[in-house]
Formats: structure tokens, sequence, C-alpha cells
């Protein structure tokens, strides 16, 4: 029995993504993501979407995460501070907070993108 309480916990720790890769869950693996309103009013400048429309709660928070980019004018992010916005807490008070498991290592100071 222990063995497999030992493999069962292996296992669990090799699908949370524990490694220096960028993964992030919409929510907290094994649960349901529920659907949130697209952010109509707070897209970024020139990307359009129907209002009434639904979207995954990590669609939405990617959005109002470069959005912040944009409007911060900075000139670029990194992979971490991505993965650290849209996992925040506060970026969003309508969906979910994403869930990720990374472990920064060189790769998170790459740019993900320049503005």
């Amino acid at each position: 029995m222990e063995t497999i309480k030992t493999v069962a916990a292996t296992l669990k720790i090799l699908n949370e993504y524990h490694e220096p890769n960028p993964v992030v869950f919409s929510v907290a693996p094994g649960s349901l993501a529920p659907t949130v309103d697209v952010p109509a009013e707070q897209l970024p400048t020139g990307v359009t979407a129907n209002p009434d429309a639904q979207i995954g709660p990590i669609c939405r928070r990617i959005l109002l995460a470069l959005r912040q980019a944009l409007i911060k004018n900075k000139s670029g992010q990194t992979i971490q501070e991505f993965v650290q916005q849209i996992t925040g807490p506060g970026l969003d008070a309508q969906s979910t907070t994403s869930v990720s498991h990374y472990e920064p290592d060189d790769l998170g100071a790459w740019s993900l993108f320049r503005l």
C-alpha cells in the first residue's frame, strides 16, 4: 500500500510541471474552469471581440495582462513577470486565479515580448 501512495505522490508532482517551463493552468488541475465575460472595454487597442462572448479565465487574464503592459509603456516583459502577473490574485476579480508551479531559472529572465 505504501508503494502505491509513493507512486501516486510522484505522479502528482510530475503532473504539476514543477520545472522551469512556464506551464500555467486556468484552474487547479482536476477542476473545471468556468467561462467568463470578454473584457471588451479593456482590450488592447486594435483588438475587438463580441461583448456577449464567453471565454476561458486564462484567456481573460492574458488579455488583461497584455493591456496592462501596453498601458504602462514597458519596453517588454519577461516570462517570469508575465507568469507572476497572470497567476496573481490582483489582476482580475471576475476570473479565477490561474495556477502555475513554474520554477524560474535563466529562462525566466528572457523577454516574452518587447514593445
